[in-house]
């Protein structure tokens, strides 16, 4: 529930253990006043107040909402579940959420921005299968058109980074059931930045996410269309295997008389 409190924690060890500091070491002047005012706001988690009860009942219909997001410092996907009763009044409320830091090397966005899609789509697993949901509906969400379009290949035309988190990604969601959000209407870009507690009190996106899920039909998929640039990573992925194989060609093409 406070994951997008909880991050900014995880970021700061991270920092801290990168930076070699002995457990009683002193911290730089920059870092001291970093954890000084996270510690001042976590006070702020003392007005937060969460319903428990989701509405799930017979008589209502539930379906399991998704969203998932990276930063250059961490990833995190969050679900939500909404409650539609037969006068199709709709209830929305945030079940879970997950956030893991971010490798500090060789990660690139696109590459998190898949493995937040992972996240999400083995939190959704889980969770379906502790509340014995596995036969409602869900809908998933990212704001990385590189992924929907990767989430949309045979796992064998993508490099094995790629490949395998493609693989295990269909093993467990349906392709057809990922959708296309813009990064403003995306709820997991609060877990994956960091928002301070009295910030988070009363963010709306956070609790209910975005407006139109209390729609009483969601958003229908929709083609992804990439851009140049966009085009170019998802075509690198598929036809090089590693920087290794770029260096092999480029020395076999080195030594071509020419």
């Amino acid at each position: 529930m406070l994951a997008p409190i909880v991050i900014t924690g995880k970021i700061f060890i991270q920092k801290l253990w990168s930076a070699g500091f002995e457990w009683d070491a002193p911290l730089p002047d920059a870092l001291q006043n970093t954890w000084d005012l996270f510690y001042r706001e976590l006070d702020g988690i003392n007005r937060i107040r969460v319903p428990r009860w989701l509405g799930l009942a017979e008589g209502k219909t539930t379906t399991l909402l998704g969203f998932c997001d990276a930063s250059p410092l961490a990833y995190a996907a969050v679900l939500y579940t909404r409650t539609t009763e037969g006068e199709g009044r709709s209830t929305v409320s945030l079940l879970t959420a997950r956030t893991k830091v971010a490798p500090l090397k060789g990660a690139t966005i696109p590459r998190l921005e898949l493995c937040a899609a992972h996240l999400l789509a083995s939190t959704l697993d889980n969770v379906r299968t502790a509340l014995r949901l596995t036969d409602t509906s869900y809908h998933l969400w990212s704001d990385s058109r590189i992924v929907l379009c990767w989430l949309r290949k045979p796992p064998t035309t993508l490099k094995p980074y790629i490949s395998n988190r493609v693989r295990h990604i269909q093993e467990l969601t349906s392709p057809d059931r990922w959708h296309y959000v813009r990064s403003a209407q995306n709820p997991a870009d609060c877990a994956s930045r960091g928002i301070r507690a009295s910030e988070l009190v009363e963010h709306q996106l956070w609790w209910q996410g975005p407006k139109w899920l209390m729609d009483k039909q969601l958003p229908i998929p929709f083609g992804i269309e990439l851009k140049d640039d966009e085009l170019d990573i998802v075509r690198g992925e598929q036809r090089v295997s590693s920087f290794a194989s770029i260096r092999r060609h480029m020395r076999a093409f080195l030594q071509l008389d020419v």
